[in-house]
């Protein structure tokens, strides 16, 4: 993560990706993948080689951790936004929780074909029963203002559809807009009364721990 002309750009490896960075495809790539019948997808870890097709989507998985490393930068941007995005975090109430009895998806979208999914999934250790999780979905095979691919030289590929994945190749996410960054906090907040308990406890409650002027995010 880094920040440049005044927005937060988030950085993810295709080649060495994180487990819950995945690639959504609608074909198979022979035996790799699963379905997920839910988003009616298969999704698979990448790797170099893989070819970005059309209408693949990059999944980002997100953790409080990782939201907390985002709102820590911003507030070294901007303090007002910083406070702006608590206070709508922490006005949420078990009332704005979403109602998982009315469907096991919502989406929200941010513009540039990136949008923002509330589903259930199998919890990793009982797959047998599901629990919510927020996804960031960007399309892997267009590039925006918004997001875009690099390669290990850092630059851009301006046509990464039919392309293979090389050493070094990042999806780069620019946030262009804060209330993106609000929008994220607050579904996340809205997820389940332990997800709202749990991101005022491991992200703001962390954050506000630190000593004035200090972050944990390092420029």
């Amino acid at each position: 993560m880094s920040i440049a002309n005044e927005h937060i750009r988030v950085e993810f490896s295709l080649s060495l990706p994180k487990p819950s960075w995945k690639i959504r495809t609608k074909i198979r790539r022979g035996r790799r993948g699963n379905w997920v019948d839910i988003i009616k997808c298969y999704v698979f870890t990448p790797r170099i080689g893989d070819v970005i097709m059309k209408n693949d989507k990059f999944e980002w998985m997100i953790t409080n951790e990782e939201l907390r490393d985002v709102i820590s930068a911003l507030k070294c941007l901007s303090k007002e936004d910083y406070d702006i995005i608590k206070e709508a975090v922490y006005e949420v109430e078990a009332s704005d929780y979403i109602d998982w009895s009315r469907g096991k998806i919502f989406i929200k979208q941010f513009g540039y074909g990136i949008t923002v999914e509330a589903s259930l999934r199998p919890k990793m250790r009982k797959p047998e029963e599901l629990t919510p999780y927020l996804f960031i979905i960007f399309p892997l095979d267009k590039i925006s203002e918004a997001h875009y691919i690099t390669d290990k030289r850092g630059m851009r590929v301006l046509q990464p559809c039919g392309r293979r994945i090389m050493a070094g190749d990042k999806l780069i996410w620019v946030i262009l807009d804060n209330d993106w960054i609000k929008d994220i906090a607050v579904l996340i907040a809205m997820l389940s009364n332990d997800h709202n308990r749990r991101i005022k406890r491991e992200v703001f409650d962390v954050i506000e721990r630190l000593e004035p002027g200090h972050t944990l995010y390092a420029p």
